[in-house]
């Protein structure tokens, strides 16, 4: 590469490797919870709808809507596939974001300049 160091090459390095991290963290999380130990499953969901409940109640809801809130809780598988997958989604957006700002900070500012004969 010429010992530079182009935005291209800086975002595309960190985009790639941060795709390859985080699909292995969800396929580990999905792996884990769904097939190698259901039981930690319900464990977390219970967990998860317990600080949901405490939240829900420091914000000095109405009892109707706590229970309306915890029921749409409850219907919500958090180790699903497609919930996984919004999250992976999510987690490489934000990535993202932080590679783009990374690769404009540290590239080199040879690519804007005329090459010398």
């Amino acid at each position: 590469m010429g010992n530079e160091l182009t935005f291209k090459n800086g975002f595309s390095a960190y985009l790639v490797m941060i795709c390859i991290g985080f699909l292995a963290n969800q396929l580990t999380i999905y792996l884990l919870f769904n097939f190698v130990s259901p039981e930690f499953k319900e464990i977390n969901n219970q967990l998860m709808l317990d600080l949901a409940q405490a939240n829900l109640t420091a914000m000095d809801l109405s009892q109707q809507e706590i229970d309306e809130k915890m029921a749409t809780a409850r219907s919500i598988d958090n180790f699903a596939l497609k919930n996984l997958l919004f999250s992976l989604a999510g987690s490489i957006l934000r990535g993202s974001l932080a590679g783009l700002l990374i690769a404009l900070i540290f590239k080199n500012k040879s690519e804007f300049v005329a090459p010398k004969p």
